[in-house]
């Protein structure tokens, strides 16, 4: 056992006043020079009589993080038994040991045990060891459960990482009194403004007051309850917890281990802070989210993203500038089956759309997303950004099934699905199909498939906007009527046709010149016609109102116009 003496400064307070040209020095008050001290230091035999040491080192040694062959003996090898505080009264035993470490933090097991039999244990982790004012708690088990720092007055800021970091966590807490580095004065017995070092903190450590959870079933040291205190003086504190002295005297021992022998939880390079991605020793808010994540995942899924830095890294990143929304959380899952199923997909976390198309359809999708009109873009925007709530993953399948009303399977172009628990939208687009029709029948299907999509947005969407409220009103109308044909295909008739026309103009025009110029040599005045003709398909056969209430020369033009062209354009998507 070492004893540290810290001589106590000269507290001498003097009053100043100033009468005419002439100063009177008066004195108030002085203290004689005063010397406390704070024993440190535990041998081994001690150590291993104590019950906070037998019970929290028994829960380290079976933690699944700490070798299977690791022993009590071994485990006190690693521990700097000469900056040790321990104290034991009949109300309380506390004890402080510092690990001897590899890296440039500090690391403490905490322990103390009330009443002879409830113990709670854990470890606190230093990124500076010269700052006591900021670390991390952490369970036996390497669980963190929150960071803590104390302010100029020596009271605490509680950041807590996990709702439900214990696992009998209803609410109890525990207090701790760090007493000054003097031996003297603490929280717990009122006199820790008495200290000298609150502004003079290279002599000393002024006193700490924190709270943290406990289990309420003060169990104990198995895997954590919250951090206490022991006692001042000898005495439990009116107002419960524990004091203790400091964190440890003098500077961290040299480890008597090699650095192969180390063990992450307690004392290698790195101080392997559960939520720390980037090892330095600081938990953002950031990680702790990604982390949360990963641990929501099973083991396959978890491997693919640890296995693919830069999927990993897309990730993360997209978690953090969406500010770990759940919508992002969600669609980043998504986007991780999806790449999971075909390492091949795209996933565009801007835009909030997973593309796991193949050939035809893929050709002109790309062409569509990169050279669309306006109209293309502002809808394919709204699922983009912090705002959106949701995603599309839209995909080949080499045939697309749609069930009609008798039940009956039917062979379609695509279908789009939104089934209102993942936020996510998804379109099939057939692949048979796509491969035997006309390129711009294929973009009309993609188009018609993307409106889909933005009518389920506009009437999911929380909270809605007016314009999504009157869009809702015009598509319940449809419903309210019991229309034959579905709501959807009605809205889309009466409110999206001539968008899709001049957006199939437009893509013909821009992205199939070649194909463009020869319709026009051919008869460049009913072209107006072919695109409105174009968008209509797909609908008037579903017999939307809309289209029953055009006169019949209109749809006569139309139709005529759409046999004009379209077995003329070409089937093969533009390099």
């Amino acid at each position: 056992m070492k004893t540290i003496p810290i001589k106590i400064l000269l507290l001498i307070s003097v009053l100043f006043i100033a009468i005419g040209c002439e100063k009177d020095l008066i004195q108030i008050s002085k203290k004689e020079s005063e010397i406390q001290t704070i024993d440190y230091g535990i041998s081994a035999e001690e150590l291993k009589e104590s019950q906070s040491f037998q019970k929290s080192s028994k829960a380290i040694l079976k933690s699944k993080r700490v070798d299977k062959n690791s022993s009590r003996t071994s485990l006190i090898e690693r521990l700097d038994l000469d900056n040790a505080y321990y104290h034991k009264d009949k109300n309380v035993e506390v004890l402080t040991v510092p690990f001897k470490t590899f890296g440039t933090y500090k690391r403490v097991l905490f322990s103390f045990t009330k009443a002879e039999k409830n113990t709670n244990s854990y470890l606190f982790t230093y990124p500076d060891p010269d700052n006591p004012n900021e670390y991390y708690v952490s369970n036996l088990d390497g669980q963190v459960l929150q960071k803590v720092l104390i302010d100029q007055n020596g009271q605490s800021q509680i950041i807590n990482f996990l709702k439900n970091n214990l696992s009998k966590n209803t609410g109890c807490t525990e207090t701790i009194y760090t007493t000054c580095s003097q031996g003297i004065h603490s929280f717990a017995d009122g006199t820790a403004m008495e200290c000298t070092y609150w502004n003079n903190l290279s002599q000393g450590t002024p006193p700490q007051l924190t709270t943290v959870p406990i289990g309420c079933s003060g169990s104990g040291s198995s895997g954590g309850s919250d951090i206490g205190g022991g006692t001042s003086g000898g005495t439990v504190s009116p107002g419960g917890g524990v004091s203790t002295g400091p964190t440890g005297g003098g500077d961290s021992a040299t480890p008597s281990i090699t650095k192969e022998e180390c063990e992450i939880m307690l004392d290698c390079d790195d101080c392997n802070l559960q939520y720390d991605l980037n090892d330095d020793c600081q938990i953002s808010f950031d990680e702790v989210h990604f982390v949360s994540f990963l641990e929501t995942l099973t083991r396959e899924e978890k491997s693919f993203i640890i296995n693919d830095s830069l999927f990993y890294e897309t990730l993360y990143n997209y978690f953090s500038q969406n500010n770990q929304s759940v919508e992002s959380h969600n669609f980043g899952y998504y986007a991780l089956l999806a790449k999971i199923e075909n390492p091949e997909a795209e996933v565009d976390f801007e835009d909030r759309i997973i593309d796991e198309l193949e050939g035809k359809e893929k050709c002109l999708n790309d062409h569509l997303e990169d050279s669309g009109n306006d109209f293309v873009k502002d809808m394919l925007s709204n699922f983009q950004g912090d705002d959106s709530e949701f995603g599309i993953n839209i995909k080949s399948e080499d045939q697309v099934i749609h069930i009609d009303d008798d039940g009956n399977p039917v062979e379609v172009n695509a279908k789009t699905t939104f089934s209102g628990n993942s936020n996510i939208i998804n379109i099939e687009i057939s692949t048979s199909r796509a491969q035997s029709r006309k390129a711009l029948q294929v973009v009309r299907t993609l188009l018609h498939e993307y409106i889909h999509a933005d009518i389920f947005r506009k009437l999911n969407t929380l909270p809605p906007s007016n314009s999504d409220l009157d869009f809702r009103d015009f598509y319940d109308s449809f419903e309210n009527n019991n229309f034959e044909p579905t709501p959807a295909h009605e809205t889309m008739a009466a409110l999206y046709i001539n968008s899709m026309k001049e957006a199939l103009k437009s893509f013909h025009m821009t992205v199939m010149t070649g194909d463009y110029d020869y319709l026009s040599s051919l008869n460049p005045n009913n072209l107006d016609a072919f695109y409105e003709a174009s968008a209509w398909q797909g609908l008037k056969n579903h017999s939307v109102e809309a289209w029953l209430n055009m006169p019949q020369n209109q749809k006569d033009s139309i139709d005529q116009a759409y046999q004009q062209y379209i077995f003329t354009t070409t089937n093969n998507c533009p390099n």
